[in-house]
């Protein structure tokens, strides 16, 4: 098994990992690199058990949250990245969130978030085919929050996403 979860380190709120590869729990590992809050990680293993994790993390003070991802290989996990780089705006501050994560046959890791495109809430899709993450695409419908949903002022929300056999 494998798991990865939010813990403080002293100072911030981070994303730890550890599994268990049959003989017991391996120490936790800190993945994120953010200099203030992380949280609500998410992970998908790829065929040869690698892992893969995304995770909503404020990297840009307290009024900015990205969606980040990072893998293991099988040598050590590799820097954290941002996927969501389309500057998304909530009343002043940049937001990107609830980050989900699937990984194909193909080793090819898909991800879904939350973020606000200036009309409301919407989600966003990357994949990384081999040659880096692609620019994030808006994949939800455009309607105002204020039309859709009034009472909450919200339009989408805690994305998913589940691959096929093809990937």
């Amino acid at each position: 098994p494998h798991a990865a979860w939010e813990g403080y380190d002293g100072s911030e709120w981070q994303i730890f990992y550890s599994t268990d590869p049959g003989t017991g729990w391996e120490a936790p590992v800190l993945i994120s690199t953010t200099s203030n809050y992380s949280y609500n990680p998410k992970i998908a293993l790829d065929s040869g058990d690698n892992p893969h994790a995304v995770w909503t993390g404020y990297d840009q003070g307290d009024s900015a949250s990205n969606v980040f991802y990072a893998a293991n290989p099988g040598t050590g996990w590799e820097v954290p990245l941002i996927l969501s780089t389309v500057p998304i705006i909530e009343d002043g501050s940049v937001f990107n969130e609830d980050p989900q994560i699937a990984v194909g046959p193909d080793g090819r890791p898909h991800a879904v978030w939350g973020g606000n495109d200036g009309l409301g809430e919407q989600v966003f899709y990357s994949t990384d085919p081999g040659t880096g993450w692609e620019a994030p695409a808006l994949i939800s419908t455009s309607i105002s929050s204020a039309v859709l949903a009034p009472q909450t002022g919200r339009e989408t929300e805690d994305p998913q996403i589940a691959l096929d056999s093809g990937g």
